[in-house]
């Protein structure tokens, strides 16, 4: 039997269980830009098909002049399995359009990451609605 100690963590961090990064929208533009406007269908498709929020706690942190940005999503209130169901989900929504995208498949473990909560500045986190 595995007993896991639930961490504490810091105020000042997010616990991170996806993250999506999306490069400049020109000069060369990143290829995420052209599957981005499904995204917000996939959410509404998905929390209704399943009856439980993802989009609560979500950030956005701008890290370019170009439009690059991150989009963070902490998942509160979701257990594990819920986690996990919406995790493969979002990872299997970028590969449909693999080819385009150049994006290889490969093994994933998942596993929250600690961000930093910015609060001001150009890249601060902003919680999106």
């Amino acid at each position: 039997m595995i007993d896991f100690a639930k961490p504490m963590v810091p105020e000042n961090l997010l616990t991170v269980y996806w993250k999506e990064s999306y490069g400049s929208v020109c000069c060369p533009r990143d290829p995420m830009w052209d599957i981005a406007d499904q995204d917000s269908s996939f959410i509404r498709s998905f929390e209704e098909r399943n009856k439980f929020k993802v989009t609560a706690g979500r950030y956005i942190q701008k890290q370019g002049k170009e439009g690059e940005n991150s989009i963070y999503y902490t998942l509160p209130g979701l257990t594990t399995a819920q986690r996990l169901q919406f995790l493969l989900e979002k990872r299997a929504q970028w590969r449909l359009n693999s080819e385009a995208k150049k994006m290889p498949l490969s093994t994933n473990l998942f596993t929250p990451q600690l961000q930093q909560m910015i609060t001001t500045g150009f890249n601060k986190l902003e919680e999106l609605p």
